[in-house]
């Protein structure tokens, strides 16, 4: 099956440039980071140190430069710290906590995370993923295809780690949570990047049929059947991405991810 998602240069191209009145964002940051326990064990994973400043500090700097005005943390693992690097701090966007007592998994902390939010659409990141995609053009592809939740896609050289996505003209037709396609183990794929745009009321309308307030996956749960219901749309970037969940990655990142926002 042919891999062509929709290129960023032709959204702009074919609608111009739109965005949503009012931009909300929920950083998904409850991971507990255990394979970053050998070089990170005194802080959430959200807060591990990339050239001296907490990885949260460039998520907030990405989505200060989308124009976010609501951010929604959703938090676990230490989360005081978290709230307490937000108290020390002054930005501008909201900032609001969203607190599991107990592990929700991602589609439970999501599912949480949106009570609070507002907006009809909402942008999901991960909390240990950097990849500084172009929202306007996420927002564009949801606003004219009508699809409930778009993903951010990037081609890497292997996709165990991550697993993979198979997108024809913009629909993602098969998403595979840490696996791949055997016949194509030694090919580039597309992986999710960690950056959805959601349908909240969508979400939260799916979810509440068959997990209430449980925990649950969001990529098991909810992207996957989802993606087979054909309501995915996915756009590739050619940014830098860096998931920082592995010590060599974090490794990575330490240059990775200062060059860029300094850039």
């Amino acid at each position: 099956m042919t891999t062509t998602p929709v290129p960023e240069r032709a959204l702009s191209t074919k609608f111009g440039l739109a965005r949503l009145k009012q931009r909300e964002a929920v950083i998904l940051a409850g991971g507990l980071g255990t394979r970053l326990k050998s070089v990170v064990s005194q802080v959430p994973k959200a807060l591990a140190p990339i050239a001296g400043k907490p990885f949260l500090h460039y998520l907030f700097q990405q989505l200060e430069s989308q124009s976010v005005d609501r951010v929604i943390l959703a938090t676990g693992y230490q989360s005081l710290q978290v709230q307490n690097f937000c108290a020390e701090r002054t930005f501008p966007f909201e900032i609001l906590f969203s607190e599991e007592s107990q592990p929700l998994g991602t589609g439970g902390a999501l599912r949480k995370a949106l009570e609070l939010a507002k907006t009809s659409q909402v942008f999901i990141l991960n909390g240990d993923t950097f990849f500084p995609v172009d929202f306007d053009r996420m927002n564009q592809l949801q606003k004219y295809s009508k699809l409930k939740i778009v993903m951010a896609l990037k081609k890497v050289a292997k996709g165990d780690r991550y697993g993979s996505v198979t997108c024809e003209n913009g629909i993602v037709r098969q998403f595979l949570e840490k696996e791949v396609d055997p016949s194509k183990a030694s090919e580039p794929v597309l992986i999710n990047g960690g950056i959805l745009l959601l349908d909240r009321l969508y979400f939260l309308n799916q979810t509440a049929r068959h997990f209430s307030n449980g925990p649950f996956s969001l990529e098991k749960d909810f992207l996957l059947p989802s993606a087979k219901s054909e309501q995915v749309g996915g756009i590739e970037f050619s940014n830098p991405f860096v998931d920082i969940g592995t010590p060599e990655d974090f490794l990575y990142a330490q240059t990775l991810i200062p060059q860029q926002v300094d850039s």
